[in-house]
């Protein structure tokens, strides 16, 4: 005999509308980045951009370096790529990235590009001195 309750899923994984739409109410836009998925794979948290940026930065390229590689990131078309890590910077990220200078527009559409300019920017350049 058929569930006529609207409240259980049809399956453990689908969720019903009655269920999507309280889920959509309880979402506030900065959750939004973090609840898309790439496959089954959940996208990164979005960077947070205040407090120690070079401990901040390094942690958050960890996770995304292994996002890369559970999803198999880096079989896709660079500007993919590139699409999916702008998502995954969240309004803040975008911010630095948008503030950042870069020497032509086909840099800033180059991941390798975008992810040292990054690293610049949080951690800076390091000044080695030998004696």
């Amino acid at each position: 005999m058929a569930d006529d309750r609207t409240d259980v899923p049809e399956s453990p994984l689908r969720l019903t509308q009655n269920q999507e739409d309280a889920a959509a109410a309880r979402t506030t836009p900065s959750q939004v980045s973090t609840m898309l998925v790439q496959g089954a794979m959940a996208l990164p948290r979005p960077l947070c951009v205040k407090g120690d940026g070079a401990r901040i930065w390094r942690t958050w390229r960890q996770m995304w370096d292994a996002y890369v590689t559970v999803s198999r990131m880096n079989e896709q078309p660079e500007d993919y790529q590139l699409a999916t890590f702008i998502i995954c910077l969240g309004e803040a990220g975008v911010e630095v990235y948008n503030a950042l200078s870069f020497h032509n527009e086909e840099d800033k559409r180059k991941l390798t590009t975008v992810l040292s300019k990054l690293e610049q920017h949080f951690i800076g350049t390091l000044n080695i001195t030998y004696e």
